[in-house]
């Protein structure tokens, strides 16, 4: 297999087993859902033909959180896989995001409304971004890339990774 840099989804299934007959190819996925998301299932994108399991789930141990918006699917954090092919990436708005080294180095273009609400949001006590993200009711990634933006441009200040300050001119 080689590999993907989209997801393809194929569906909601209740159990994980239904989910298992369904993904055939790198990026196949499919939401595990019984009352509530409970996992996220799929091919790994990196085309090595492991199956990966996303704990979605806060009651059954440490879990990601998934989004669809525009009928698009992101989870947050990335994955970062520590057997097989060991990838790391970001699943972005249906996008596959392998990241190099550190993370995600690509270019993605910057929503000014966003920056504007990103930047209002921050305050001259450091900030995660996932929080500001939460606060602010955005994707997390974007959310990141909003703040490392602004710190490019002068108008943040980022003080450990993934924590930020707004920088007052």
């Amino acid at each position: 297999m080689s590999r993907v840099s989209k997801i393809k989804w194929l569906g909601i299934v209740e159990r994980h087993g239904n989910g298992l007959e369904l993904i055939k190819e790198a990026g196949d996925c499919v939401l595990v859902e019984r009352g509530y998301p409970r996992s996220f299932l799929f091919k790994c994108p990196d085309g090595c033909g492991d199956v990966i399991t996303i704990n979605l789930d806060p009651a059954s141990g440490p879990a990601w959180k998934f989004y669809v918006r525009n009928g698009l699917r992101t989870l947050y954090p990335s994955v970062a896989l520590t057997t097989g092919c060991q990838s790391h990436f970001i699943l972005w708005r249906d996008d596959i995001l392998f990241c190099e080294g550190e993370g995600y180095r690509g270019n993605i273009a910057i929503d000014k409304a966003l920056l504007a609400t990103a930047y209002n949001g921050l305050q001259q006590t450091q900030l995660h971004f996932s929080e500001l993200a939460l606060q602010i009711g955005e994707l997390p990634w974007e959310v990141l890339w909003a703040c490392r933006e602004l710190v490019r441009t002068g108008h943040a200040k980022e003080i450990r990774i993934g924590y930020f300050v707004r920088r007052i001119k």
